[in-house]
């Protein structure tokens, strides 16, 4: 189908559509298949759960392809103009979770003891998980 999105777990015995939408330019995994990333009219989506849901997490630009790391923290992505650009990485996970943020984003956190934080403000397109 055109503009969808396929995996496999059998190394291609098999493929079931994981995403339908535009017309794709590019597509990541990491390692286990947990973690993709796709590139279509500019803007980059992603998924934390192999397909399952997508999120638009920047938009409006000139994206062509992009690359992800074996563990999925990374992204590197070209954009037309001759850029190359690189996401910030999240935080390590914790037990209460990890915080994903990107340039200029900002936190404000408050240490509630016993090694624990909340987040009381951000701002930007940050993802706390």
């Amino acid at each position: 189908a055109s503009g969808a999105i396929y995996n496999s777990t059998e190394y291609g015995v098999s493929w079931n559509q994981v995403f339908s939408g535009p017309n794709w330019y590019s597509v990541a995994s990491s390692s286990d298949g947990k973690i993709l990333v796709a590139v279509a009219g500019g803007a980059i989506f992603i998924s934390t759960n192999s397909g399952g849901s997508w999120t638009q997490r920047f938009g409006g630009s000139t994206f062509y392809s992009v690359a992800l790391s074996a563990d999925g923290t990374k992204i590197l992505t070209g954009a037309y103009g001759g850029y190359i650009l690189t996401s910030i990485p999240s935080t390590t996970a914790g037990t209460s979770g990890s915080i994903v943020g990107y340039q200029y984003d900002s936190i404000e956190l408050q240490y509630v003891g016993n090694n624990t934080f909340i987040v009381t403000g951000y701002e930007g397109e940050l993802e706390v998980y």
